[in-house]
């Protein structure tokens, strides 16, 4: 399981290696150096959250606390050199999903992200949607026609709608989803033929366009 991650961290030279190690693995790493620059990317579209304790503008803990607000379920994991039990102990009580202390093995932070991302996530692997049964893990949607292979694009625009569902997800934020490394970015008309593709497997009422904004799906 990979994703998308917001990396707040003030070392230039440790947030550069953490978020080249990270890439290899296949995440998707978006750097900050500060609490603002955090507050400002937000947590849309993002899949987890490492954060640095002290930061030059800030605590990562008032971060923390400012998310967990908004979306108690936003994951975040805390990179800090605070090593003692009382530190750990509040930033955990607040809502951190982890406790990472500097230094660290990059193996050990990569296995305690995916922890947390299957901890988070795994629940929405499997769904039905008015009578169609879909399964992320396996990339497959199962209807009364038989199985249907999702391609990567559709898969990822199905992955994001799910997670926020009932809310609309905004079409630059899907847009940002779908572009990967070394590829062309998508425009709002292949945006468009994904979502069609997506309706004639779940039914063309299941994603609602909101016009001027973007789609969600009604679950």
């Amino acid at each position: 399981m990979t994703g998308i991650i917001l990396l707040v961290e003030d070392d230039p030279l440790l947030g550069e290696a953490v978020k080249d190690f990270l890439e290899k693995e296949g995440f998707r790493v978006i750097w900050v150096q500060g609490m603002l620059e955090a507050l400002e990317e937000g947590m849309e579209g993002k899949d987890l959250a490492l954060v640095d304790w002290m930061l030059p503008d800030g605590s990562g803990l008032d971060l923390l606390r400012r998310w967990k607000e908004d979306d108690p379920s936003f994951p975040v994991i805390f990179l800090t050199v605070r090593s003692a039990v009382d530190d750990r102990v509040h930033a955990l009580e607040i809502g951190a999903d982890d406790y990472v202390i500097k230094p660290f093995h990059p193996p050990e932070l990569v296995a305690r992200i995916h922890a947390v991302l299957r901890r988070t996530y795994a629940p929405l692997s499997r769904f039905t949607i008015h009578g169609v049964e879909v399964d992320l893990d396996a990339g497959v949607v199962r209807t009364r026609e038989g199985v249907h292979p999702l391609p990567r694009k559709e898969w990822l625009l199905l992955r994001e709608l799910w997670k926020r569902r009932n809310r609309v997800v905004r079409y630059a934020h899907l847009l940002r989803v779908l572009w990967e490394e070394g590829e062309e970015k998508p425009s709002r008309a292949s945006l468009q033929v994904y979502v069609s593709h997506l309706r004639k497997l779940l039914g063309r009422e299941t994603i609602e366009n909101v016009r001027h904004l973007g789609y969600r799906l009604k679950a």
